[in-house]
């Protein structure tokens, strides 16, 4: 799975099988150089809701992803070299503030936290039902209550993965970071995202 990024700082290549818009609503604003691509879930279950989502809170990411139940899209919100509001003013990457400014933002379309009700019902945290897999186990840092997150897909991730490979390949980033790495109030993408995993894929050691 491969993606390509244009002169115009929007993908211009999908792997087939995928759908791809690109929305227009900020094409113009603080033009950045991106140094680390950060992961985020939505806390939604459809591709329009995450969207949607991002319009409304107007915390755009510059991309949203969605790979699950047969649904592969990608919408992409801000150019790249446009600086999106996803990590928040506190964030914090290696000591070094302003991460808005340095960064590439993937909105990864899944619910997050789940609860388990008395009937056996997993449910988001807006009280829907949850009909996905789920990973049971804390979320390995203090200060958050789940027990429970919806699985990512395989899928999902290996897009992730690939997405970051063609942004380190335009813009050389140097790491790949979950939210919850660089700002101490949020959980995203959470223990259900194998974010090891992807940043040895997207920075492999070479060899001895």
């Amino acid at each position: 799975m491969t993606f390509a990024i244009g002169q115009d700082h929007l993908l211009s290549s999908v792997p087939d099988g995928w759908e791809f818009e690109a929305r227009r609503d900020k094409v113009a604003g603080v033009r950045i150089k991106p140094l680390i691509g950060v992961v985020h879930y939505g806390v939604t279950q459809t591709h329009d809701e995450l969207v949607n989502a991002l319009l409304v809170l107007r915390a755009s990411a510059h991309l949203a992803l969605t790979a699950r139940d047969g649904v592969r899209r990608i919408t992409q919100m801000v150019p790249f070299n446009i600086q999106a509001g996803h990590a928040g003013e506190t964030a914090t990457w290696r000591g070094k503030k302003g991460v808005n400014g340095f960064s590439v933002g993937i909105e990864i379309n899944n619910p997050g936290p789940l609860s388990l009700g008395d009937d056996g019902v997993f449910r988001d945290v807006h009280k829907r039902p949850w009909k996905g897999e789920v990973l049971s186990c804390a979320h390995g840092r203090p200060g958050f209550p789940w027990k429970h997150w919806a699985r990512f897909t395989d899928e999902g991730i290996a897009a992730a993965t690939a997405l970051m490979l063609a942004i380190k390949e335009r813009y050389g980033i140097v790491d790949v970071v979950g939210h919850d790495e660089i700002r101490k109030d949020k959980s995203d993408p959470g223990p259900a995202f194998p974010m090891e995993r992807v940043r040895a894929l997207v920075f492999p050691r070479e060899a001895a």
